[in-house]
């Protein structure tokens, strides 16, 4: 198989990926150091980080992390987050059962202590 076609192959991989022709809803996967944060999707508490919740990529969400004693992070998530997650190699994939492909995006947090 020449270059050019290898190179094709690979572009056409990477527009599937990004134009929703996998599943519509990923797999967000929520580290910080130090663990134990609260994080809210949306203004609404979720939970505790390790954390790991599944995103529907068609629909923007606004993740905040807060910790007492540390600087709160908002990020929003969206198809142009996605896309900047993929070209850093940040996006892996699972395989759910034998039929479903899920797309993983890990995002790991080192939240910055806030002054006493």
């Amino acid at each position: 198989m020449s270059k050019t076609s290898m190179i094709t192959m690979m572009c056409c991989a990477v527009l599937l990926i990004l134009s929703g022709c996998t599943s519509d809803t990923s797999i967000v996967r929520l580290y910080t150091e130090p663990s134990g944060a609260t994080y809210y999707i949306d203004g609404i508490e979720k939970g505790a980080t390790p954390a790991e919740f599944e995103w529907e990529m068609e629909h923007p969400i606004l993740l905040e992390i807060t910790k007492e004693g540390y600087y709160s992070e908002k990020e929003l998530l969206d198809k142009a987050w996605f896309k900047y997650q993929f070209n850093r190699g940040n996006i892996g994939k699972i395989q759910v059962g034998k039929v479903t492909n899920r797309l993983t995006v890990t995002i790991n947090r080192t939240l910055k202590a806030a002054p006493q």
